[in-house]
């Protein structure tokens, strides 16, 4: 347990006020824990990390995301994900967004996002729900190359 406390000068002596702090340090270390692997994930070529609305527009795009495409993240903010899905994929994703905001239950798809230099990259797609108050407000996504891309072939540092 965690308290706080503070002492203030009263006429009749002082007032001495005690507070548990216990849940906000519980949410400060959560809070700094997320933060700390958003940073991670953001600085890894092979993994985009982006945050999209409920009906799958980009609310945020790390510049991981923003290379394999070839839009900024001024482009990117309110195009929807399935924007920058090959047609074929457009549906599935928009599903897979809906199935997730809905049952409040992460899930995970393949798709293929199309680049500005009409490049294609095949994704892992993993969308899990932000909850806020019951409901799902946003999603956060997850793509990770899949190892046949070029970008994801040139990226590879493993030893032969």
């Amino acid at each position: 347990m965690h308290l706080s406390t503070r002492i203030w000068p009263h006429a009749r002596g002082v007032l001495l006020l005690i507070a548990n702090i216990s849940e906000l340090t519980f949410l400060r270390q959560n809070t700094a824990e997320a933060e700390s692997l958003k940073d991670a994930i953001d600085r890894h070529p092979q993994v985009a990390h982006v945050q999209i609305d409920a009906k799958g527009r980009f609310l945020y795009s790390d510049e991981t995301i923003q290379a394999w495409t070839g839009f900024d993240a001024g482009t990117l903010a309110n195009t929807r994900i399935s924007d920058i899905c090959a047609p074929e994929d457009r549906r599935r994703v928009l599903e897979a967004v809906e199935d997730v905001i809905s049952a409040h239950v992460p899930s995970a798809i393949t798709a293929r996002f199309l680049g500005r230099n009409f490049s294609e990259h095949p994704v892992h797609l993993t969308l899990a729900p932000i909850m806020s108050d019951q409901n799902a407000t946003s999603l956060t996504v997850i793509a990770t190359l899949m190892a046949s891309t070029p970008i994801a072939a040139a990226l590879d540092t493993s030893p032969v």
